[in-house]
């Protein structure tokens, strides 16, 4: 079984105590998880005494994330940083910002939209004309 880097062990212990890293013999990758007070009782998701679900259940963790031992490294912790939705104010804070930004792309489309149909519509409008005689298409150029 590999063995994580001991700087690693410590910075991460420092970083968040309530992070392990654990190594996943099943799927060859080493597993980040954190202790949380309510998890899935043993059981509940795999039976399996081995399967990593089942032994992050018995031990009160969840996974965080599955990582090949290259991404050992400080930038783990950047990583970490940045997605930390305590960091980032809360829940409510994150789910509304991403409300905010979903609101913003619908927006921005039926704005495009918008603008697609007034295209259509002068087209067929112009169209129209020339159809019914009222203006005549002239796709040559104007010598001044």
């Amino acid at each position: 079984m590999p063995k994580a880097p001991d700087w690693f062990l410590k910075e991460l212990a420092a970083f968040d105590p309530y992070l392990r890293l654990r190594w996943s013999p099943r799927l060859q990758l080493w597993q980040l998880e954190k202790k949380v007070r309510r998890s899935l009782a043993p059981g509940t998701s795999k039976t399996d005494g081995w399967h990593d679900d089942y032994v992050r259940a018995r031990d009160g963790y969840i996974l965080v994330c599955s990582l090949p031992f290259s991404r050992l490294n400080r930038d783990l912790f950047q990583i970490l940083r940045n997605n930390d939705l305590w960091a980032l104010g809360g829940w409510k804070k994150v789910a509304d910002a991403l409300d905010e930004y979903d609101a913003s792309v619908e927006e921005n489309r039926m704005k495009k939209f918008g603008e697609t149909c007034k295209e259509q519509a002068r087209d067929f409008y112009n169209w129209l004309k020339i159809r019914d005689g009222r203006t005549v298409f002239n796709s040559g150029f104007l010598n001044g």
